[in-house]
């Protein structure tokens, strides 16, 4: 990454984290302002996400790294912000936690986007001891259901989800006749679910019904290669349907779209096909709608079936019957702009937060700790600090004046704006380099913890409850007058 870029830091533990990051990180790509990295453990998602981006921004990590590992990774890469999916849930092999606590003891802001609307407290702890600074939730209902558990209304922020920001503009494709995918998964034992029991029911239905139709078996990405998990496959025979297994890395989303049917248990997969209107159907043996954690049948874009009996008809219906519309709108998932909110967020978070921490914490520590204001590096940062608010300043009345009729003003807008962007690349460069070094050194370790808890109420009073949502309204009404196609 060159220099003088802020760095955000994307560790991601399942597929399921990089189909999130993956939107953020192609429209950081196109921010000459930002630099960023992606942590995995797993090498399947570093091989997935190398295809997708910049191959040299992609790291593989061990499960094994101890936190002092991971700490002097984080002090090489020196992330403005660090990014993590939640789907780990054992601290001892899980990443994703492990960056969530060294990251907060570094006084570096750690961010968490939840993927799916499940197993919240596997994804924070039982007793939310693995909590990052902000959440992002999908819609309100995420957000209800995390503040019920226990997490500070403060704390989420309601972004929606970037993975779906890529079915605004899917184009349908030709459905292949008599074709069946069922998205298989791994089962929490809690859930009481047998998903070969539930794959045995549905074939036994379609064998009945449905002669000649052919199956395809999709696994999750964890078990592409679990050769154990996929035996237990193997036992069911058809003489009236072909079933099949997908291919070693065979894309999922592509073979849902092309599906007549779409079915599975709860995996997000029928999530995604679902809001692209396929006829999707979730077999749950003995759930009700009430337990039941698939957030597509409670939306009313899938057809649960809870027990056995009913699956012929619920199939039938399905064939015969329009998609269901649904009780929410998918159109307020997929053309969100999701992938937007989460980058204006960090704009927001990241300068505000940035500014009241070293104007009105950092920097008088430091003096009191012996480094002078004057002939120093806190002196050339407030200096640059008030040429940036006058570059500021100057877009501002520029903007007026254009306002007012002034065209000479454009020349003014563009002559701040580009004196802005070079100011902050230079700035950043010798806070990264020199200032953030000599604090560490000067700072006591009491001091550090005592501004470490200082620094968090900062980002928590100063974006302010609300402000996110202002800015989102604004953004998107500047979208549709001045960027309309």
């Amino acid at each position: 990454m060159k220099e003088g870029k802020r760095k955000i830091l994307f560790v991601v533990e399942q597929r399921g984290g990089v189909d999130i990051f993956l939107p953020v990180i192609k429209k950081i790509q196109k921010n000459k302002r930002w630099g960023w990295k992606l942590l995995s453990s797993d090498q399947r998602i570093i091989d997935f996400a190398k295809r997708a981006t910049e191959k040299k921004d992609i790291d593989f990590l061990s499960k094994n790294a101890s936190p002092l590992e991971i700490g002097r990774i984080i002090e090489k890469i020196n992330p403005g912000i660090i990014f993590t999916d939640t789907n780990g849930t054992k601290f001892n092999f899980s990443i994703d936690k492990k960056f969530i606590a060294t990251g907060k003891e570094a006084g570096i802001p750690v961010i968490c986007i939840v993927d799916s609307w499940m197993n919240y407290k596997a994804r924070f702890g039982e007793k939310l001891q693995h909590l990052p600074d902000k959440i992002f939730a999908i819609d309100e209902e995420m957000y209800n259901d995390l503040y019920k558990i226990g997490i500070k209304e403060e704390m989420i922020e309601i972004t929606g989800s970037p993975r779906f920001d890529r079915f605004s503009k899917i184009k349908k494709i030709k459905e292949v006749k008599n074709l069946i995918i069922f998205n298989s998964q791994p089962i929490p034992k809690e859930e009481k679910l047998n998903e070969v029991k539930i794959f045995k029911d549905i074939v036994g239905v379609l064998e009945k019904k449905y002669p000649g139709k052919k199956i395809i078996i999709t696994f999750h990405p964890t078990r592409e290669n679990d050769e154990k998990s996929q035996r237990k496959y193997d036992n069911i025979k058809s003489f009236k349907l072909i079933i099949e297994k997908a291919k070693e890395g065979q894309d999922t989303d592509g073979l849902n779209r092309k599906a007549e049917l779409v079915v599975g248990i709860q995996s997000t997969a029928l999530i995604d096909a679902s809001i692209i209107k396929k006829r999707v159907l979730s077999y749950q043996p003995g759930k009700n709608i009430k337990n039941d954690k698939l957030q597509s049948n409670r939306y009313g874009w899938s057809v649960p079936v809870y027990r056995k009996e009913d699956l012929a008809g619920k199939i039938k219906n399905l064939y015969e019957k329009k998609v269901p519309a649904g009780k929410k709108k998918r159109s307020d998932y997929t053309k969100n702009n999701s992938t937007q909110k989460v980058l204006d967020f960090i704009k927001t978070f990241a300068d505000k937060c940035h500014h009241g921490k070293e104007e009105n914490l950092l920097f008088p520590a430091m003096e009191e700790a012996g480094i002078p204001k004057d002939g120093g590096p806190i002196g050339v940062m407030l200096e640059e600090h008030d040429i940036g608010r006058n570059f500021v300043k100057g877009l501002a009345e520029a903007i007026a004046r254009y306002k007012k009729g002034e065209r000479d003003a454009g020349g003014k807008i563009a002559e701040n704006a580009e004196n802005y962007v070079d100011l902050l690349s230079q700035h950043i460069d010798k806070e990264n380099s020199i200032l953030y070094p000599i604090a560490r050194d000067c700072l006591s370790p009491k001091k550090q913890e005592e501004l470490l808890v200082k620094f968090a109420k900062v980002e928590e009073n100063i974006v302010g409850h609300g402000k996110h949502e202002e800015f989102h309204r604004l953004l998107e009404e500047l979208k549709k007058i001045y960027l309309a196609e």
